[in-house]
């Protein structure tokens, strides 16, 4: 059993943006039947919490995108009265735990865009959604339609394909990594300067044995160059074919972004 409902209103829970905002469900306070995970934000620098792989693998994407400026997962319908009217008016029982404890329905995902649009995402395996499901759907749909904010609910179907997800889950890392750890902005032009001079010549090899034929004459620890080209993959520096596991890819199907006079540091990573 988690926190009560006061308890979570006391800890502004549901409220703030990026690095300040608190999910109405933390991993840990309830029994779910998926893999929950905690997994740091590059977009809000704070620890998100997810209930199942579906959210987890929707995140990585969305971190990824240049065009969302903010995730707040498990956010709550705060409004009860106007969740409960919504009830109402469809016809709906509204979810009741005691007079004490009111029930709070939550949406998996609430997306800020730079362009200040927003979108409500509810992620839930096909398998799982039942005719009561359907119609606690029914007032998170109508609750985002009065607050004039469209929400759409997705389902693994509706989902990247798993290598796709896979890719921006292994991107993410490395970039977690890079902003993490005490890389100097001379070492990564060094490398960026190898792969520029080395993409045509070296085009058959796969990415990994190409990063590693430049960690060799950098000397540096293996991996590193491996990491450096997901992490300029993730940021549009270089293009490629995610349908595909990296590790798999040729350098010839790559196309880069970046040349001598690309200047890449290590804040360029972690914007």
């Amino acid at each position: 059993m988690g926190p009560s409902y006061k308890t979570k209103i006391q800890q502004k829970r549901g409220l703030g943006t990026k690095g300040g905002y608190i999910p109405w469900i933390k991993v840990g306070e309830f029994s779910n039947m998926g893999h929950s995970s905690r997994i740091k934000g590059l977009i809000s620098g704070r620890e998100h919490h997810f209930h199942s792989n579906l959210e987890a693998g929707l995140f990585y994407i969305l971190d990824l995108n240049p065009k969302v400026s903010d995730i707040r997962e498990q956010f709550p319908l705060l409004d009860i009265n106007l969740a409960k009217e919504i009830a109402l008016q469809a016809g709906i029982k509204y979810p009741h735990i005691s007079d004490n404890e009111p029930h709070i329905l939550t949406t998996d995902f609430l997306i800020d865009f730079n362009d200040n649009r927003q979108l409500a995402i509810t992620i839930k395996p096909i398998q799982n959604i039942t005719k009561r499901q359907l119609e606690l759907f029914e007032i998170e749909r109508r609750y985002w339609e009065a607050n004039e904010i469209k929400w759409i609910i997705a389902t693994e179907t509706e989902l990247a394909s798993r290598n796709y997800s896979l890719n921006c889950k292994d991107m993410h890392n490395c970039l977690r990594g890079f902003i993490q750890e005490d890389f100097q902005d001379k070492l990564l032009q060094d490398i960026k300067t190898q792969i520029v001079d080395l993409h045509p010549k070296f085009s058959e090899l796969t990415i990994p044995k190409f990063s590693s034929y430049i960690d060799n004459e950098l000397g540096l620890t293996v991996g590193t160059t491996l990491r450096f080209i997901k992490s300029l993959i993730a940021k549009g520096l270089i293009h490629t074919n995610l349908e595909i596991p990296i590790t798999k890819i040729n350098m010839e199907h790559t196309t880069l972004k970046i040349n001598h006079e690309t200047v890449i540091g290590k804040s360029d990573l972690a914007a």
